[in-house]
Formats: C-alpha cells, structure tokens, sequence
C-alpha cells in the first residue's frame, strides 16, 4: 500500500464529498450559501456524533456490570475512527477551511493547551 499524507488524504475526501453533494444534493461544495453551511454543517456533525456513538458501543461501558471481554476488536474500532474522521474532515471542506487552516489551528492550540496543563500542575 502506497504511503498517504494527510493533505492527499484531505484531497481525496474533498474530491469525493464534492462529487457526492453535487451527484446527490446538486450542491456545489465551493458555492455554498450560508444557510446551505449551516444545513451541511449540522448533518455532518450530527454524523461525527454517530460514528462516536458506534465507536464507543464497541466497548463495554456500563459502570455497574463486569467486563467481559478480554480486549476489544482492533478491526472494527479502527473502521469507526476512521468513519469520525472522515465525516470530521468533511465538516473542514464545507465550511471552506483547507488542511494547512487546520494543521496551523492545530499547532496553535496545541500550544495553548500544553501551556494551561503546565502552570496547572504547579
């Protein structure tokens, strides 16, 4: 399998997803109105919830019954955080951010957080 980057990754899901609304919605991803964001914005984050939802079934989490399983099933989880984070790069591309808008915010925050978590151990 070739070796991906996450600006091909990125690519490629914008490729689909504008294909996809276009095909499907007779949407265009680039042309969108603000209320088409907002309508789009709403499916796909309701669908990042759902993923999460199906992901975190796959794991016992009821507090007042034994765990049985041993491990959980590395296949399935994998398939759903994949499922998040798909639907999660499409909420990027309809609310018309790039992969650099995200790897820059990303950077920043990450900064910010490390920043809180050491004068909060002090």
């Amino acid at each position: 399998m070739k070796e991906i980057n996450l600006e091909e990754m990125f690519k490629i899901q914008k490729d689909f997803t504008k294909e996809m609304e276009y095909e499907i919605n007779n949407v265009d991803i680039e042309k969108l109105s603000y209320p088409q964001q907002c309508s789009l914005t709403k499916d796909y984050g309701y669908a990042v919830i759902e993923e999460v939802v199906e992901l975190i079934r796959d794991f016992e989490v009821k507090r007042h019954k034994r765990i049985k399983k041993k491990e959980f099933d590395k296949e399935i989880v994998l398939d759903e955080v994949v499922d998040v984070f798909k639907f999660w790069m499409n909420l990027l591309i309809i609310l018309g951010y790039d992969i650099m808008d995200f790897k820059k915010k990303w950077l920043e925050k990450t900064k910010v957080v490390a920043e809180r978590f050491q004068k909060e151990k002090i």
